[in-house]
């Protein structure tokens, strides 16, 4: 009996789910993808995304083409319906980050050429609008190019049990379209996915030197022995010298180091002009990949910055994570004085 009314079930959800689906106005041929609009991905300039509680805006860098992402959320206040009306209840908390975009930014402005659309609703009414969450809605998305005129895109509520959103063209009143929601919902949880934590985007294993520096001393180490199980190891770069543990997790350490904060505009200056504890030069088959600088800002309590070519800017990372470098990296490079005494 209890597997009869299960079976029952299971077949009138998925009759409402169906039901629902064919009740949406569904012009002919319209199940097929179609082309919203088509725009150059190498022409973005800029993107907007908004939402009843945050605020995104990514500008694309000259330098090299990659996006600055500045994101404002709101967090709404918890009211007390226990204080006294004459009291001050509590105000909304704003935030701002501001971080470079990672390489999923890369895969979002290619989806652009062109948008598809899952499915052209066409016209519908002015109660339809309020069913899909057109109507006063406070989602929208724009996109700005060099080459073509600006798109917005008015966002309204998902689609049953999908991630596709509808949606209506601010130069198509009325119509409604329905578009994967991939996208969306990385520029709605932007500072988790869209996050640039990566210090540089070399692969260590490719690297084939490293030139360490600390202060005016220096050592180079190469990354071009194998060991007995075939992975390679990092050892001196005099001929024939022996692997050390430490130069592998010293190199280790620095592959694995994660940005938690961009430095703000306002600081780059004076991160400019502060002098390097360490750096760390990567070279790739005789080509150089990338440049590492370390800098530490403060005596009692210091806050370390990392930047590469990779980055072009400054970020912090865990003070814990750096300080052992920095203690490693003084004790490599004092190896090469200690060397240089004996001989």
């Amino acid at each position: 009996m209890r597997l009869d009314i299960y079976v029952y079930g299971v077949l009138l959800a998925a009759g409402l789910g169906t039901a629902y689906w064919a009740s949406l106005p569904v012009p002919e041929g319209s199940d097929e993808k179609v082309s919203v609009f088509a725009i150059d991905p190498k022409s973005v300039t800029e993107i907007a995304f908004k939402t009843a509680t945050s605020d995104l805006v990514a500008v694309k860098r000259p330098s090299d083409g990659r996006f600055w992402i500045t994101l404002t959320t709101t967090e709404p206040p918890v009211e007390n319906p226990h204080l006294p009306k004459d009291h001050k209840q509590p105000t909304a908390k704003v935030t701002t980050e501001r971080f470079l975009a990672n390489d999923k930014m890369t895969e979002l402005l290619s989806n652009l050429n062109p948008l598809y659309s899952d499915r052209i609703l066409g016209q519908v009414d002015a109660k339809q609008l309020v069913d899909y969450g057109i109507k006063d809605s406070k989602d929208s998305w724009t996109i700005k190019s060099s080459g073509a005129k600006d798109f917005t895109l008015v966002l309204g509520k998902r689609s049953y049990d999908t991630r596709s959103r509808f949606a209506e063209q601010s130069t198509v009143k009325g119509q409604i379209i329905l578009i994967a929601g991939d996208d969306l919902e990385n520029l709605e949880r932007a500072n988790a996915r869209l996050y640039e934590r990566r210090l540089t985007n070399v692969d260590f294993a490719e690297v084939t030197k490293a030139d360490i520096a600390v202060g005016s001393k220096s050592k180079t180490i190469v990354h071009t022995q194998r060991g007995k199980d075939g992975e390679l190891l990092w050892t001196e770069a005099a001929d024939g010298a022996k692997p050390k543990g430490s130069l592998d997790s010293f190199m280790d350490k620095i592959g694995k180091l994660r940005l938690t904060e961009y430095a703000p505009a306002t600081e780059e200056a004076a991160l400019q002009a502060a002098a390097p504890f360490l750096t760390v030069g990567l070279t790739k088959g005789g080509k150089t990949v990338d440049h590492l600088v370390f800098k530490k800002i403060g005596t009692d309590k210091p806050v370390y910055w990392v930047t590469s070519d990779f980055l072009q800017t400054y970020a912090k990372v865990l003070n814990n994570r750096v300080e052992s470098l920095e203690k490693d990296g003084a004790e490599l490079v004092a190896d090469v004085a200690a060397d240089a005494k004996k001989q």
